[in-house]
């Protein structure tokens, strides 16, 4: 009898991944039409060909330009946004500084091109939306202690409460509202 294997993960969406498991700043800065698309996987960029082996469609793909530039000095981002979205990736994630050609090619291809912060770990990031995609839940502890890091980080910076309620309401997925005898916010 042959043996069957059945697949362990499911399939999310980018908004319930950003709630979820992407670190607390990450941005989407192109390719928002794409945003509906299920993600059925994660990858990081191998700084050794092949750069994301196995991919299949519907991934993640998490990269630092950094990486990219180890693994080809030749190899822009546009270009390899615009073969990813060949390869039907779902996502794009990207540490580093984002070219107006790799947006533009992220919006032409409606792939999402997410900025993931500098501080963050791909590496984490990619345990952690594994975690999701296989049905676990990302820890509670350690998603509040992200949560609790970027408001600091804000408070620090002296952003304000409206950069705070724009945080949570991103985090929640909700309306967040803060009333006070000076002033509401939504």
């Amino acid at each position: 009898i042959p043996r069957m294997t059945v697949s362990a993960h499911i399939t999310v969406t980018l908004q319930e991944l950003m709630r979820l498991a992407l670190p607390v700043d990450t941005m989407i800065v192109a390719g928002r039409e794409g945003t509906d698309r299920s993600i059925t996987w994660v990858q990081t960029l191998h700084t050794r060909p092949p750069a994301f082996p196995d991919l299949g469609g519907g991934e993640l793909a998490l990269l630092s330009l950094d990486a990219l530039r180890l693994l080809s000095d030749k190899l822009t981002l546009a270009n390899l946004i615009r073969e990813l979205g060949d390869m039907a990736v779902s996502v794009i994630g990207v540490q580093g500084e984002i070219s107006r050609p790799a947006r533009e090619v992220a919006d032409e291809m409606n792939v999402p091109l997410l900025h993931i912060p500098e501080t963050a770990s791909l590496r984490q990031i990619e345990h952690q939306v594994a975690q999701v995609l296989m049905g676990q839940t990302v820890m509670v502890e350690t998603r509040g202690h992200q949560v609790r890091e970027e408001l600091l980080q804000l408070l620090t910076e002296n952003r304000g409460l409206n950069a705070m309620v724009e945080v949570l309401a991103q985090l929640t997925g909700k309306t967040v509202v803060v009333q006070d005898k000076r002033c509401l916010l939504y």
